[in-house]
Protein backbone atom coordinates (compact mmCIF):
# COMPACT_ATOMS: atom_id res chain seq x y z
CA UNK A 1 0.00 0.00 0.00
CA UNK A 2 0.95 3.67 -0.03
CA UNK A 3 1.98 6.04 2.74
CA UNK A 4 -1.54 7.39 3.34
CA UNK A 5 -3.54 4.20 3.87
CA UNK A 6 -6.83 4.17 5.83
CA UNK A 7 -8.70 1.16 7.25
CA UNK A 8 -12.50 0.93 7.32
CA UNK A 9 -13.93 -1.84 9.54
CA UNK A 10 -17.51 -3.06 9.21
CA UNK A 11 -17.82 -4.71 12.64
CA UNK A 12 -21.26 -6.18 11.96
CA UNK A 13 -19.97 -8.16 9.00
CA UNK A 14 -16.61 -9.01 10.52
CA UNK A 15 -17.17 -9.81 14.17
CA UNK A 16 -20.83 -10.59 14.85
CA UNK A 17 -22.50 -13.85 13.90
CA UNK A 18 -19.37 -15.12 12.18
CA UNK A 19 -18.58 -18.86 12.44
CA UNK A 20 -14.89 -18.08 12.99
CA UNK A 21 -15.76 -16.27 16.22
CA UNK A 22 -16.44 -19.67 17.80
CA UNK A 23 -12.85 -20.76 17.15
CA UNK A 24 -10.72 -17.71 17.88
CA UNK A 25 -10.94 -14.09 18.98
CA UNK A 26 -9.27 -11.03 17.52
CA UNK A 27 -6.81 -9.00 19.56
CA UNK A 28 -7.58 -5.52 18.23
CA UNK A 29 -4.28 -4.07 19.35
CA UNK A 30 -2.45 -6.81 17.46
CA UNK A 31 -4.71 -6.21 14.45
CA UNK A 32 -3.76 -2.55 14.43
CA UNK A 33 -0.05 -3.32 14.83
CA UNK A 34 -0.16 -5.92 12.05
CA UNK A 35 -1.89 -3.62 9.57
CA UNK A 36 0.44 -0.75 10.43
CA UNK A 37 3.45 -2.97 9.84
CA UNK A 38 2.09 -4.65 6.70
CA UNK A 39 0.35 -1.74 4.99
CA UNK A 40 1.69 1.40 6.73
CA UNK A 41 -1.84 2.35 7.84
CA UNK A 42 -2.36 5.87 9.20
CA UNK A 43 -5.98 5.76 10.44
CA UNK A 44 -8.43 3.09 11.57
CA UNK A 45 -12.20 3.63 11.45
CA UNK A 46 -14.47 1.23 13.33
CA UNK A 47 -18.21 1.06 12.51
CA UNK A 48 -20.66 -0.62 14.84
CA UNK A 49 -24.00 -0.36 16.58
CA UNK A 50 -24.14 0.54 20.27
CA UNK A 51 -26.99 0.19 22.77
CA UNK A 52 -27.18 3.63 24.40
CA UNK A 53 -30.02 2.88 26.86
CA UNK A 54 -31.57 6.27 26.13
CA UNK A 55 -28.43 8.37 25.82
CA UNK A 56 -28.50 10.84 22.92
CA UNK A 57 -25.24 12.16 21.51
CA UNK A 58 -25.59 15.50 19.74
CA UNK A 59 -22.48 15.40 17.58
CA UNK A 60 -21.44 16.49 14.11
CA UNK A 61 -21.68 14.03 11.25
CA UNK A 62 -17.89 13.91 11.02
CA UNK A 63 -17.19 13.47 14.75
CA UNK A 64 -15.98 10.37 16.53
CA UNK A 65 -18.60 8.99 18.92
CA UNK A 66 -18.25 10.36 22.52
CA UNK A 67 -17.77 6.98 24.11
CA UNK A 68 -16.53 8.38 27.45
CA UNK A 69 -19.72 10.40 27.86
CA UNK A 70 -21.86 7.36 27.10
CA UNK A 71 -19.96 5.23 29.62
CA UNK A 72 -20.41 7.91 32.28
CA UNK A 73 -24.15 8.04 31.52
CA UNK A 74 -24.56 4.27 31.74
CA UNK A 75 -22.68 3.92 35.04
CA UNK A 76 -24.90 6.62 36.60
CA UNK A 77 -28.18 4.91 35.74
CA UNK A 78 -30.19 3.84 38.82
CA UNK A 79 -28.51 0.87 40.49
CA UNK A 80 -31.76 -0.51 41.89
CA UNK A 81 -32.99 -1.63 38.48
CA UNK A 82 -33.45 -5.38 38.23
CA UNK A 83 -34.43 -8.00 35.69
CA UNK A 84 -34.11 -7.34 31.98
CA UNK A 85 -33.30 -3.64 32.37
CA UNK A 86 -30.44 -4.40 34.73
CA UNK A 87 -29.05 -7.06 32.39
CA UNK A 88 -29.38 -4.72 29.42
CA UNK A 89 -27.49 -1.92 31.19
CA UNK A 90 -24.75 -4.29 32.38
CA UNK A 91 -24.34 -5.70 28.87
CA UNK A 92 -24.18 -2.19 27.40
CA UNK A 93 -21.54 -1.10 29.91
CA UNK A 94 -19.34 -4.09 29.03
CA UNK A 95 -19.64 -3.34 25.32
CA UNK A 96 -18.96 0.37 25.79
CA UNK A 97 -15.88 -0.44 27.89
CA UNK A 98 -14.68 -2.51 24.93
CA UNK A 99 -15.25 0.45 22.59
CA UNK A 100 -13.39 2.73 25.00
CA UNK A 101 -10.42 0.38 24.87
CA UNK A 102 -10.49 0.48 21.06
CA UNK A 103 -10.43 4.27 21.20
CA UNK A 104 -7.43 4.15 23.54
CA UNK A 105 -5.66 1.94 21.01
CA UNK A 106 -6.25 4.60 18.35
CA UNK A 107 -9.41 3.49 16.52
CA UNK A 108 -11.80 6.23 15.38
CA UNK A 109 -15.21 5.14 16.63
CA UNK A 110 -18.11 5.68 14.24
CA UNK A 111 -20.98 4.22 16.27
CA UNK A 112 -24.71 4.26 15.64
CA UNK A 113 -27.40 3.77 18.33
CA UNK A 114 -29.12 0.41 18.04
CA UNK A 115 -32.82 0.62 17.22
CA UNK A 116 -35.22 -1.78 18.94
CA UNK A 117 -37.92 -2.64 16.43
CA UNK A 118 -40.92 -4.76 17.36
CA UNK A 119 -41.99 -7.21 14.68
CA UNK A 120 -44.45 -10.10 14.53
CA UNK A 121 -41.62 -12.49 15.26
CA UNK A 122 -40.35 -10.49 18.24
CA UNK A 123 -37.88 -7.72 19.00
CA UNK A 124 -35.36 -6.96 16.27
CA UNK A 125 -32.15 -4.99 16.83
CA UNK A 126 -30.91 -2.84 13.97
CA UNK A 127 -27.91 -0.55 13.51
CA UNK A 128 -26.77 -0.68 9.90
CA UNK A 129 -23.59 1.37 9.46
CA UNK A 130 -23.08 0.81 5.72
CA UNK A 131 -24.07 4.38 4.85
CA UNK A 132 -21.77 5.79 7.54
CA UNK A 133 -18.82 3.82 6.20
CA UNK A 134 -19.59 4.84 2.63
CA UNK A 135 -19.96 8.48 3.68
CA UNK A 136 -16.53 8.48 5.32
CA UNK A 137 -14.80 6.70 2.46
CA UNK A 138 -16.04 9.33 0.02
CA UNK A 139 -15.64 12.47 2.15
CA UNK A 140 -12.13 11.45 3.28
CA UNK A 141 -10.98 10.49 -0.20
CA UNK A 142 -8.62 13.52 -0.50
CA UNK A 143 -6.80 12.35 2.66
CA UNK A 144 -5.83 8.82 1.62
CA UNK A 145 -4.42 7.26 -1.52
CA UNK A 146 -5.08 3.63 -0.59
CA UNK A 147 -7.42 1.83 1.76
CA UNK A 148 -8.24 -1.50 3.38
CA UNK A 149 -11.86 -2.59 3.74
CA UNK A 150 -12.63 -5.13 6.44
CA UNK A 151 -15.96 -6.40 5.19
CA UNK A 152 -17.30 -8.94 2.75
CA UNK A 153 -20.64 -7.17 2.30
CA UNK A 154 -21.56 -7.13 -1.38
CA UNK A 155 -23.20 -3.72 -0.98
CA UNK A 156 -19.70 -2.22 -0.89
CA UNK A 157 -18.86 -3.58 -4.34
CA UNK A 158 -19.72 -0.24 -5.96
CA UNK A 159 -17.10 1.46 -3.76
CA UNK A 160 -14.50 -1.05 -4.83
CA UNK A 161 -15.51 -0.56 -8.46
CA UNK A 162 -15.21 3.21 -8.04
CA UNK A 163 -11.77 2.84 -6.44
CA UNK A 164 -10.56 0.61 -9.27
CA UNK A 165 -11.84 3.07 -11.89
CA UNK A 166 -9.94 5.91 -10.19
CA UNK A 167 -6.78 3.85 -9.82
CA UNK A 168 -6.91 3.86 -6.01
CA UNK A 169 -5.08 0.92 -4.46
CA UNK A 170 -7.04 -1.15 -1.96
CA UNK A 171 -7.28 -4.49 -0.21
CA UNK A 172 -10.25 -6.41 1.18
CA UNK A 173 -9.94 -8.58 4.28
CA UNK A 174 -12.96 -10.63 5.32
CA UNK A 175 -14.29 -14.01 6.40
CA UNK A 176 -14.96 -16.25 3.43
CA UNK A 177 -18.28 -17.34 4.97
CA UNK A 178 -19.54 -13.77 4.94
CA UNK A 179 -17.98 -12.49 1.74
CA UNK A 180 -20.16 -11.90 -1.31
CA UNK A 181 -19.25 -13.97 -4.35
CA UNK A 182 -18.87 -10.85 -6.49
CA UNK A 183 -16.08 -9.62 -4.22
CA UNK A 184 -14.26 -12.96 -4.22
CA UNK A 185 -14.46 -13.26 -8.00
CA UNK A 186 -14.25 -9.69 -9.30
CA UNK A 187 -11.60 -8.55 -6.79
CA UNK A 188 -9.66 -11.78 -6.34
CA UNK A 189 -6.31 -9.96 -6.51
CA UNK A 190 -7.31 -7.55 -3.74
CA UNK A 191 -9.24 -10.03 -1.58
CA UNK A 192 -7.61 -11.89 1.30
CA UNK A 193 -9.32 -14.30 3.65
CA UNK A 194 -9.21 -12.94 7.19
CA UNK A 195 -8.23 -16.26 8.77
CA UNK A 196 -4.93 -16.15 6.86
CA UNK A 197 -3.65 -13.53 9.32
CA UNK A 198 -4.97 -15.38 12.39
CA UNK A 199 -1.49 -16.18 13.72
CA UNK A 200 -0.64 -12.47 13.81
CA UNK A 201 -3.80 -11.12 15.43
CA UNK A 202 -5.28 -13.89 17.57
CA UNK A 203 -5.98 -13.14 21.24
Amino acid sequence: MTKNCYVFIDASNMFYGTPNDQDWRVDFKKLMEYLKSKYKVKKFFYYSGVDTCGYEANIKSTASYPIKNLLEYLTKLPKQRTGKNSQKIHKSIKKVQFFKKLEEFGYVLRLKPIKHIRTESGLKLKANCDVDLTYDMLRLEPEYDSFILLSGDGDFEILLRYAREKGTRFAVLSHKEKTARIIKEKYSREYKEFSRIKSFIEK
